[in-house]
């Protein structure tokens, strides 16, 4: 179902806040559980790729106890009137339920408000976003849409190992725009499937930028940048295909797909500030269940923008077979 599929691909974009428990540390009267202070969450991320929008919004509950995990009762605002402005025009979000694709903690379908049809034709131009919810209150936030930018497929590299220059992977990316100035967010990954008793499992397995001596864990991976092109060092990416086998004796059992999948995301500036207010440390699986920042009038949450762009980078044959692994192509 089309519907269905759309959300499988976006759903970790509308994860919105389950609940906001306040607490009063006040010294004359403590208590760890003070009344709630009623709040209610817009969450919305348009992604200039899609035609296909989600937003959700969701009311602050109360707990038995003082275990914030310990209800199931759904939060999800139904009845909302949710409308998008962009360039004079009115988009109004509709409403539906989908079966959650893993286990939740709240009862019943998910929930969420979408919009169809719907996609920027222009960048360095807000999208405003108002909820009327049916008491009344109003939650309001502006967007806006990232500066357009392409792969530059000249400059970068096309193999690996490259060509040119073969102790490091190359992207370079451009800008439609002369100003130019916006923070970007990319990955880079391997595809692989592991075959055992006539069952194959896919996995993706991301390659680290750098290296540091100061944790145990020292692989470092890209962070929020305004630069237009990255490097990955060839050494790093080596390590990377040679843990995929580490505890697997027959490695010709590891298919390892032949293109390299490099991801790019231009934020619009709430999505940069929600990025480096650390709530999440991986734009990819943004969470909403933080308050550290909110862009929502009468409310919290995040309205932003996204634009995303993919390039795969051909991985040599006999690269993948130096490892012992299986090639898929």
């Amino acid at each position: 179902m089309y519907k269905g599929e759309i959300l499988k691909k976006y759903l970790i974009y509308i994860l919105a806040v389950s609940s906001l428990l306040f607490f009063n540390t006040c010294e004359e009267n403590f208590s760890p559980k003070d009344e709630l202070l009623e709040a209610y969450i817009l969450n919305s991320i348009i992604r200039v790729n899609d035609d296909f929008q989600f937003a959700s919004i969701h009311k602050t509950f109360d707990v038995q106890g003082f275990n914030p995990e310990s209800d199931s009762l759904n939060p999800f605002v139904d009845g909302a009137d949710i409308t998008l402005t962009y360039r004079g025009e009115e988009y109004k979000f509709k409403d539906t339920v989908l079966t959650p694709l893993h286990e939740q903690r709240f009862d019943g379908p998910l929930k969420y408000y979408y919009l169809k049809n719907f996609k920027p034709i222009r960048d360095q131009e807000d999208i405003i976003i108002k909820a009327v919810l049916p008491d009344g209150k109003i939650l309001k936030a502006a967007a806006r849409v990232p500066i357009l930018f392409e792969i530059d497929r000249g400059q970068s590299d096309q193999i690996i190992p490259s060509d040119f220059h073969p102790d490091f992977i190359s992207v370079h990316w451009f800008p439609r725009s002369k100003v130019y100035f916006q923070y970007y967010k990319f990955r880079l990954r391997i595809k692989y499937e592991i075959h055992s008793d006539n069952e194959s499992v896919i996995n993706y397995v991301e390659v680290p930028i750098k290296k540091s001596n100061a944790s145990e864990d020292n692989s470092i991976y890209p962070s929020l940048t305004k630069q237009i092109s990255t490097s990955y060092p060839l050494e790093l990416f080596e390590e990377t295909m040679k843990k995929i086998g580490d505890d697997i004796t027959d490695k010709k059992n590891i298919f390892i797909t032949n293109k390299a999948e490099f991801e790019i995301v231009a934020l619009d500036p709430n999505l940069a500030a929600y990025y480096f207010a650390g709530v999440t440390q991986n734009i990819y699986s943004v969470r909403f269940d933080q308050t550290l920042f909110s862009n929502v009038e009468g409310g919290f949450g995040i309205v932003g923008a996204m634009m995303e762009r993919k390039f795969t980078i051909s991985i040599s044959d006999s690269f993948i077979r130096r490892f012992g692994y299986s090639v898929k192509n």
